[in-house]
């Protein structure tokens, strides 16, 4: 799902960390459902309730288990050759309903997301967006305890490295209010068990 979402941004550099920075964090309770999700794109028309990861669609889809230790274990379904098999993902509170989400693929640096979950717990429908480097520094300084990496040939941004769980709760409120009608167009639904 992660690095799917990420290739719909060539040339972004993501929000990154060199070690987990949400373990332990307060989830608010966070709950979602478990079982098969979707992920559809903002031009994918396809519905899906009607459609399965047999289908050809352009539609993702997921496995969402939680684990013993409350973290979320997502997992492509069926899995592809060229991505990770699965991922561990933390949730932390960012704001009402929003969320900062520390994804932990297999074999591939952190990348954080903002999520936005609509209805009530256990959630069924969320709202993601990949935290990248742009959407935090649109009109403002990076956010306290994000370090920027600029590339030497012509000190343009090449990355953006959280150093505090507060800068990716600031991360992530930054990204979902930089473009909303975006961010609510990104759709991570609930399938079925």
């Amino acid at each position: 799902m992660l690095i799917a979402m990420a290739a719909l941004l060539p040339g972004c550099a993501l929000l990154t960390a060199e070690a987990p920075l949400l373990e332990g964090a307060d989830d608010g309770g966070f709950v979602a459902r478990e079982g098969l999700w979707a992920v559809r794109d903002p031009e994918c028309r396809a519905k899906p309730k009607r459609e399965g990861p047999d289908t050809e669609s352009c539609l993702d889809w997921f496995r969402v288990s939680r684990e013993a230790d409350g973290a979320w274990r997502v997992s492509p379904d069926p899995p592809e050759a060229d991505e990770p098999t699965s991922f561990r993902v933390r949730i932390a509170v960012a704001g009402e309903r929003l969320y900062a989400a520390e994804a932990s693929p297999e074999g591939e640096p952190l990348l954080y997301l903002a999520v936005g979950a609509r209805g009530r717990a256990p959630y069924r429908r969320l709202r993601l967006r990949i935290i990248d480097c742009e959407a935090l520094l649109a009109g403002d300084e990076p956010p306290e305890g994000v370090r920027l990496k600029l590339r030497d040939s012509d000190g343009s941004v090449e990355g953006c490295i959280a150093e505090t769980p507060a800068a990716v709760l600031e991360a992530a409120r930054r990204a979902a209010g930089e473009d909303p009608k975006e961010f609510e167009r990104a759709r991570f639904e609930w399938v079925r068990e």
